[in-house]
């Protein structure tokens, strides 16, 4: 997740990885340009660059020399439910 916010100067960004539990990481810098967004951590070697669509910015996200795509809009995010087999219910599938 990014956290992006205009400035009299620009924009500045932090970021979140829920799935490492880390919130607020700093980014470098972020440029906003004609549709384009560009964020770049150098602390960590990452970037990512992504174009403006209607109400979804679709782009790539890049660290240790790996890309992804990546694509960003607003909202809540929601996750799966997981549903693990081997806790399985009553009545058992089996005797």
């Amino acid at each position: 997740m990014f956290h992006i916010s205009k400035k009299d100067t620009g924009y500045s960004s932090t970021m979140d990885s829920p799935d490492q539990g880390a919130n607020g990481i700093p980014t470098t810098s972020t440029v906003c340009e004609n549709s384009t967004l560009k964020i770049n951590a150098s602390n960590l070697g990452l970037e990512y660059e992504g174009i403006l669509e209607r109400d979804s910015i679709m782009g790539t996200f890049k660290q240790g020399g790996q890309s992804f795509p990546l694509n960003l809009s607003k909202g809540k995010i929601e996750t799966e439910k997981v549903i693990r087999p081997e806790e399985p219910k009553k009545p058992y599938p089996y005797y």
